[in-house]
């Protein structure tokens, strides 16, 4: 059997990237998704006020339902704080503490989103000036998960503007 010249011992099937080249929006990642029956999105208004709102996506089953609710739906809906910050100022805000995270981190990719959503993190999409109208803040600390990930109750780094997990 002889080998391709262009392939490598060391790297036989390099990796096309991106893997899923369409741009990062909520409608784009409802598409990687469409076959997902445990895929989940739920509108958020924050402070309880329906001026403001933001999408939050995960995927039930990889999230921890419970730390979801704590972490990152519970302080959206109660911080007051959330419906007063200037638009420009919302994402830096959710980062610095406004979610009960121990990470929050944005992302750029729908690949990066799509790998953290199946790891059990969940993304928010802020309305703004991103692909279809929404622009993806992604934060995400793991909150637990399928394959033992998370236990104990430590948040682990994970990649999307807020991230949780629901129960196995």
């Amino acid at each position: 059997m002889s080998k391709s010249p262009k392939q490598s011992p060391d790297r036989p099937h390099p990796r096309r990237e991106p893997r899923i080249p369409l741009p990062l929006c909520l409608e784009n990642l409802g598409r990687v998704f469409a076959r997902c029956a445990d895929y989940q999105t739920r509108t958020v208004c924050l402070a309880g006020a329906g001026e403001r709102t933001l999408t939050v996506c995960y995927i039930d089953g990889m999230a921890r339902t419970e730390r979801l609710n704590d972490y990152v739906l519970r302080p959206l809906a109660q911080d007051e704080r959330l419906a007063r910050v200037p638009e420009g100022e919302l994402l830096e805000h959710l980062r610095q503490g406004a979610l009960y995270a121990q990470q929050v981190h944005r992302r750029t990719t729908l690949d990066q989103v799509a790998a953290d959503l199946v790891g059990g993190c969940c993304a928010l999409f802020l309305p703004g000036e991103g692909a279809g109208g929404q622009q993806l803040h992604r934060l995400l600390p793991h909150l637990g998960g399928a394959g033992g990930l998370g236990q104990g109750g430590q948040l682990r780094p994970a990649q999307l503007l807020s991230g949780a997990q629901a129960e196995g």
